[in-house]
């Protein structure tokens, strides 16, 4: 090649690296920019935290399709105090908060051999043993006359049907998945409605049993499974206990008045009592805000059975 060609060539070359330089700097400066440091952290984080997501996949759940009542089943030595029973009433005023207090387990027994004898069940488990009862327990045992009362033992047996939702809950849904049961529900009628949270679902149908077996008002159980996307405000949902028979028909009772509405076609919010009072008050022809006799009943004031009620919201 010619001299004259090397030596554009080299210029080009050196104008083309000089460019580069300045345009790296400047992109240097872009990034140690005070506007733009905050955002950094953050981006790096959601990177970060990506990564480790796709690198380890979620737990896998296997769900429970039946409650064995035998697991259920649990029998605990408690410390007791034998009494006359002319004694009972003053004692367990007394000593409430030293007395055995859970849900459906009773705390005083009559022995079948002394019909004139009381046992009062004590908080306090034989495994702790004496020294851990109460000192004013002592001192009561010490100071009564005639050994009217003793110190005693009592077996507590529990089982599936003496045990709250939210115990039998704790003993089939693992910690490790959650720390808060589904325990709660809003009752509209006969029905049941849950919101379940992914990480529960597998254990769905357990859930709706225990809520239909301790709740005895409860005829089914459903959960909803989609968000509320018409403008009926009105979602998808499952049956997850109970007959699975497309009948949503309910009938429930608020302020002295009885609705009855298809949950699955009618929206319908227990929050908006306040409205469906305003509402009934003007059907009847009652002023909103006005008092009520005592003998009068809500839905009953001026307003017969042939009363037709237009609805522009499509709702209740």
């Amino acid at each position: 090649p010619s001299p004259i060609k090397v030596i554009v060539v080299v210029i080009l070359c050196f104008v083309t690296s000089l460019y580069m330089l300045r345009s790296a700097a400047a992109f240097q400066n872009l990034i140690l920019s005070p506007r733009l440091l905050p955002i950094l952290p953050t981006t790096t984080t959601t990177i970060s935290r990506m990564s480790s997501s796709s690198e380890s996949s979620p737990p896998v759940f296997h769900p429970v399709s039946s409650l064995d009542p035998d697991m259920f089943k649990e029998e605990e030595e408690h410390y007791s105090l034998t009494i006359k029973k002319q004694l009972t009433g003053k004692i367990m005023s007394s000593y409430k908060q030293l007395l055995l207090n859970k849900p459906k387990v009773r705390n005083v027994h009559t022995p079948a051999s002394s019909p004139d004898l009381r046992v009062i069940v004590l908080s306090t488990l034989t495994s702790q043993g004496a020294a851990s009862l109460d000192p004013s327990i002592s001192k009561l045992i010490s100071d009564s006359p005639d050994d009217d009362v003793k110190l005693s033992t009592h077996t507590v047996a529990s089982t599936y049907s003496d045990m709250t939702v939210d115990s039998v809950l704790r003993r089939v849904i693992p910690e490790s998945v959650t720390t808060e049961v589904p325990s709660s529900f809003e009752s509209v009628g006969h029905i049941a409605h849950v919101n379940l949270r992914e990480n529960v679902l597998p254990w769905k149908f357990i859930i709706g049993k225990v809520l239909l077996d301790k709740n005895h008002h409860i005829t089914k159980v459903v959960n909803k499974v989609g968000q509320i996307s018409t403008e009926f405000r009105t979602f998808p949902m499952e049956v997850i206990a109970g007959p699975d028979d497309n009948n949503f028909e309910v009938k429930l009772k608020e302020g002295g008045v009885q609705f009855c509405l298809d949950f699955e076609k009618v929206y319908w919010n227990s929050k908006l009592q306040y409205e469906h009072r305003r509402l009934v008050d003007r059907i009847a022809g009652v002023e909103h805000g006005g008092a009520h006799k005592k003998s009068e009943k809500r839905g009953d004031v001026a307003c017969s059975n042939s009363t037709v009620v237009a609805d522009v919201m499509a709702g209740i």
